[in-house]
Protein backbone atom coordinates (compact mmCIF):
# COMPACT_ATOMS: atom_id res chain seq x y z
CA UNK A 1 0.00 0.00 0.00
CA UNK A 2 1.30 3.11 -0.92
CA UNK A 3 1.36 6.67 0.99
CA UNK A 4 -0.24 10.24 -0.20
CA UNK A 5 3.39 11.59 0.06
CA UNK A 6 5.87 11.46 -2.10
CA UNK A 7 8.30 9.92 -0.63
CA UNK A 8 9.80 6.67 -2.09
CA UNK A 9 7.76 4.73 1.16
CA UNK A 10 4.91 1.64 0.78
CA UNK A 11 3.60 -0.59 3.51
CA UNK A 12 4.25 -4.50 3.69
CA UNK A 13 0.98 -6.64 5.16
CA UNK A 14 2.40 -9.25 7.49
CA UNK A 15 1.13 -12.08 5.00
CA UNK A 16 3.62 -11.08 2.50
CA UNK A 17 6.50 -10.40 4.99
CA UNK A 18 5.90 -13.90 6.96
CA UNK A 19 6.44 -15.11 2.77
CA UNK A 20 9.68 -13.67 2.68
CA UNK A 21 10.72 -15.06 5.95
CA UNK A 22 10.39 -12.24 8.20
CA UNK A 23 8.66 -12.80 11.78
CA UNK A 24 7.86 -9.39 12.55
CA UNK A 25 6.19 -10.26 16.37
CA UNK A 26 9.68 -12.22 16.83
CA UNK A 27 11.42 -9.44 16.02
CA UNK A 28 9.58 -7.17 18.36
CA UNK A 29 10.05 -9.44 21.32
CA UNK A 30 14.09 -9.67 20.59
CA UNK A 31 14.13 -5.93 20.08
CA UNK A 32 12.76 -4.93 23.03
CA UNK A 33 15.25 -7.75 24.65
CA UNK A 34 18.09 -5.89 23.57
CA UNK A 35 16.93 -2.80 24.89
CA UNK A 36 16.42 -3.88 28.14
CA UNK A 37 20.38 -5.55 27.89
CA UNK A 38 21.95 -3.01 26.10
CA UNK A 39 22.36 -5.28 22.76
CA UNK A 40 23.31 -4.15 19.22
CA UNK A 41 20.82 -3.93 16.86
CA UNK A 42 19.33 -6.70 15.99
CA UNK A 43 18.23 -5.82 12.78
CA UNK A 44 21.82 -5.87 11.08
CA UNK A 45 23.27 -8.14 9.26
CA UNK A 46 24.70 -11.41 11.13
CA UNK A 47 26.29 -14.47 10.06
CA UNK A 48 23.81 -16.46 11.82
CA UNK A 49 21.11 -15.74 9.54
CA UNK A 50 20.65 -18.50 7.15
CA UNK A 51 17.42 -19.48 6.30
CA UNK A 52 14.46 -17.44 4.99
CA UNK A 53 16.34 -13.72 5.66
CA UNK A 54 19.03 -12.59 3.55
CA UNK A 55 21.20 -9.46 3.95
CA UNK A 56 20.46 -6.59 1.09
CA UNK A 57 24.19 -5.57 1.25
CA UNK A 58 25.38 -9.10 0.43
CA UNK A 59 22.65 -9.42 -1.95
CA UNK A 60 23.41 -6.67 -4.42
CA UNK A 61 27.09 -7.03 -3.76
CA UNK A 62 26.59 -10.06 -5.44
CA UNK A 63 24.38 -8.96 -8.09
CA UNK A 64 26.99 -6.08 -8.53
CA UNK A 65 29.55 -8.97 -8.98
CA UNK A 66 27.37 -10.46 -11.87
CA UNK A 67 27.07 -6.94 -13.34
CA UNK A 68 30.71 -6.24 -13.47
CA UNK A 69 31.47 -10.42 -14.70
CA UNK A 70 28.96 -9.32 -18.15
CA UNK A 71 31.05 -6.13 -18.83
CA UNK A 72 34.35 -8.66 -18.63
CA UNK A 73 32.60 -10.63 -21.29
CA UNK A 74 31.55 -7.87 -23.82
CA UNK A 75 28.81 -6.09 -22.21
CA UNK A 76 28.78 -2.39 -23.26
CA UNK A 77 30.29 -0.97 -20.03
CA UNK A 78 28.63 2.66 -20.49
CA UNK A 79 25.47 0.87 -20.36
CA UNK A 80 26.55 -0.57 -16.77
CA UNK A 81 24.82 1.02 -14.46
CA UNK A 82 21.66 0.67 -16.35
CA UNK A 83 21.92 -2.67 -16.47
CA UNK A 84 22.68 -3.30 -12.75
CA UNK A 85 19.07 -0.96 -11.98
CA UNK A 86 17.42 -3.79 -14.12
CA UNK A 87 18.85 -6.47 -12.39
CA UNK A 88 17.77 -4.92 -9.38
CA UNK A 89 14.53 -4.05 -10.25
CA UNK A 90 12.73 -7.18 -8.91
CA UNK A 91 13.14 -9.95 -5.79
CA UNK A 92 14.20 -12.51 -8.03
CA UNK A 93 17.62 -13.30 -6.42
CA UNK A 94 19.01 -14.98 -3.58
CA UNK A 95 22.38 -15.95 -2.32
CA UNK A 96 20.56 -19.45 -0.07
CA UNK A 97 17.49 -21.34 0.13
CA UNK A 98 14.59 -19.43 1.47
CA UNK A 99 11.08 -19.64 2.79
CA UNK A 100 9.81 -18.35 -0.56
CA UNK A 101 6.59 -19.80 -2.32
CA UNK A 102 6.75 -22.30 -4.95
CA UNK A 103 6.72 -21.21 -8.77
CA UNK A 104 3.50 -19.82 -10.38
CA UNK A 105 3.32 -23.51 -12.35
CA UNK A 106 0.49 -26.25 -12.04
CA UNK A 107 1.65 -28.81 -9.39
CA UNK A 108 3.32 -32.09 -11.24
CA UNK A 109 0.72 -34.82 -11.56
CA UNK A 110 2.05 -38.50 -11.91
CA UNK A 111 0.21 -41.00 -13.19
CA UNK A 112 0.82 -44.92 -11.76
CA UNK A 113 -0.24 -47.57 -13.95
CA UNK A 114 -3.35 -49.75 -12.65
CA UNK A 115 -2.41 -52.03 -10.08
CA UNK A 116 0.48 -50.10 -9.09
CA UNK A 117 2.70 -51.77 -6.52
CA UNK A 118 3.95 -49.14 -3.54
CA UNK A 119 7.91 -49.77 -3.90
CA UNK A 120 10.36 -49.14 -0.54
CA UNK A 121 14.02 -50.01 -0.72
CA UNK A 122 15.92 -50.49 2.45
CA UNK A 123 18.00 -48.70 4.57
CA UNK A 124 21.58 -47.57 2.88
CA UNK A 125 24.89 -46.69 5.05
CA UNK A 126 26.59 -43.52 3.90
CA UNK A 127 30.17 -42.22 4.96
CA UNK A 128 29.94 -39.59 7.75
CA UNK A 129 30.47 -36.66 5.70
CA UNK A 130 27.39 -37.94 3.53
CA UNK A 131 25.04 -38.40 6.32
CA UNK A 132 26.24 -35.06 8.21
CA UNK A 133 25.25 -33.44 4.83
CA UNK A 134 22.10 -35.30 4.27
CA UNK A 135 21.01 -34.53 8.02
CA UNK A 136 21.43 -30.55 7.71
CA UNK A 137 19.88 -30.49 4.40
CA UNK A 138 17.50 -32.31 5.02
CA UNK A 139 16.58 -30.06 8.65
CA UNK A 140 17.02 -27.17 6.07
CA UNK A 141 13.78 -28.41 4.15
CA UNK A 142 12.17 -29.73 6.99
CA UNK A 143 11.80 -26.35 8.51
CA UNK A 144 10.80 -24.30 5.83
CA UNK A 145 7.50 -27.14 5.18
CA UNK A 146 9.28 -28.73 2.06
CA UNK A 147 9.30 -32.15 3.40
CA UNK A 148 8.02 -33.66 6.14
CA UNK A 149 9.22 -36.92 7.97
CA UNK A 150 6.37 -39.74 7.37
CA UNK A 151 8.11 -43.32 8.63
CA UNK A 152 4.84 -45.30 8.00
CA UNK A 153 5.09 -44.60 3.81
CA UNK A 154 4.63 -47.25 1.64
CA UNK A 155 6.75 -45.55 -0.89
CA UNK A 156 10.42 -44.99 -0.25
CA UNK A 157 13.33 -44.28 -2.72
CA UNK A 158 17.18 -44.15 -1.61
CA UNK A 159 18.19 -40.75 -1.07
CA UNK A 160 21.55 -40.16 -3.06
CA UNK A 161 24.14 -37.23 -1.98
CA UNK A 162 26.09 -36.48 -5.66
CA UNK A 163 29.15 -34.16 -5.36
CA UNK A 164 29.10 -31.11 -7.58
CA UNK A 165 31.09 -30.66 -10.94
CA UNK A 166 34.61 -29.10 -9.34
CA UNK A 167 33.54 -28.51 -6.02
CA UNK A 168 33.02 -30.24 -2.57
CA UNK A 169 29.75 -29.74 -1.98
CA UNK A 170 27.10 -32.06 -2.53
CA UNK A 171 23.58 -31.65 -3.94
CA UNK A 172 20.91 -34.35 -3.02
CA UNK A 173 19.29 -36.86 -5.33
CA UNK A 174 16.97 -39.79 -5.24
CA UNK A 175 16.71 -43.19 -7.11
CA UNK A 176 13.41 -43.39 -8.49
CA UNK A 177 14.21 -45.82 -11.17
CA UNK A 178 11.70 -48.58 -9.14
CA UNK A 179 9.39 -45.66 -8.65
CA UNK A 180 9.47 -44.78 -11.99
CA UNK A 181 8.67 -48.78 -13.23
CA UNK A 182 5.05 -48.25 -11.85
CA UNK A 183 4.84 -45.05 -13.18
CA UNK A 184 2.63 -44.33 -16.54
CA UNK A 185 5.24 -42.86 -19.79
CA UNK A 186 4.89 -39.46 -20.11
CA UNK A 187 5.49 -38.02 -23.85
CA UNK A 188 7.79 -35.03 -24.06
CA UNK A 189 9.34 -33.21 -26.79
CA UNK A 190 13.08 -32.60 -26.51
CA UNK A 191 14.10 -29.29 -27.83
CA UNK A 192 16.29 -28.89 -31.00
CA UNK A 193 19.26 -26.80 -30.45
CA UNK A 194 19.62 -26.13 -34.28
CA UNK A 195 16.01 -25.02 -34.04
CA UNK A 196 16.36 -22.96 -31.14
CA UNK A 197 19.35 -20.92 -32.29
CA UNK A 198 16.88 -19.59 -35.27
CA UNK A 199 14.99 -17.38 -32.38
CA UNK A 200 18.11 -15.86 -31.56
CA UNK A 201 20.03 -15.62 -34.97
CA UNK A 202 21.58 -12.07 -35.05
CA UNK A 203 21.54 -11.34 -31.33
CA UNK A 204 24.80 -10.00 -29.45
CA UNK A 205 24.45 -10.16 -25.98
CA UNK A 206 22.92 -13.35 -23.90
CA UNK A 207 22.36 -13.82 -20.51
CA UNK A 208 22.79 -17.77 -17.96
CA UNK A 209 20.47 -17.97 -15.27
CA UNK A 210 20.68 -20.79 -12.76
CA UNK A 211 18.13 -21.72 -10.54
CA UNK A 212 19.39 -21.83 -6.70
CA UNK A 213 17.40 -25.22 -6.45
CA UNK A 214 15.93 -25.98 -9.62
CA UNK A 215 13.50 -28.83 -8.51
CA UNK A 216 12.57 -27.83 -5.30
CA UNK A 217 10.90 -24.66 -6.61
CA UNK A 218 7.90 -26.83 -8.35
CA UNK A 219 4.91 -27.78 -6.88
CA UNK A 220 4.20 -31.13 -6.40
CA UNK A 221 0.40 -32.42 -6.16
CA UNK A 222 -1.05 -33.26 -2.70
CA UNK A 223 -1.92 -36.71 -4.19
CA UNK A 224 1.48 -37.97 -5.55
CA UNK A 225 3.69 -36.06 -3.06
CA UNK A 226 3.71 -39.81 -0.95
CA UNK A 227 4.89 -41.74 -4.68
CA UNK A 228 8.39 -39.41 -4.50
CA UNK A 229 9.02 -40.49 -0.78
CA UNK A 230 12.90 -40.90 -0.12
CA UNK A 231 14.78 -42.60 2.38
CA UNK A 232 17.87 -41.14 4.48
CA UNK A 233 20.10 -42.93 6.58
CA UNK A 234 17.82 -42.83 9.64
CA UNK A 235 14.41 -41.31 8.19
CA UNK A 236 11.47 -41.32 5.25
CA UNK A 237 10.60 -37.91 4.04
CA UNK A 238 7.68 -37.26 1.77
CA UNK A 239 8.08 -33.89 -0.51
CA UNK A 240 5.76 -31.60 -1.11
CA UNK A 241 7.63 -29.89 -3.58
CA UNK A 242 9.30 -31.73 -7.03
CA UNK A 243 12.54 -32.76 -5.88
CA UNK A 244 15.63 -33.98 -7.46
CA UNK A 245 15.87 -37.44 -9.12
Amino acid sequence: MFGDDDENEFIVGSDVLATLGIDVDRQREQLVASESTGAEDLFECSDEIQIGVECDADMNAAVDELVDKAVENGFPRERRDSLLKIALMFDIWRLQLGEDPPAKVPPLVIHQKDGAKPQRCKARQYPPHQREFLRDFNTTLERMGWIYENPQSRWASPALPVKKPNSEEYRQTSDYRAENAEREAAAGAIPIIRVITEHVRGMVHFGLFDFLKGFWLLPLARGCQEFLSYMTDSKVYIPTRVPQG
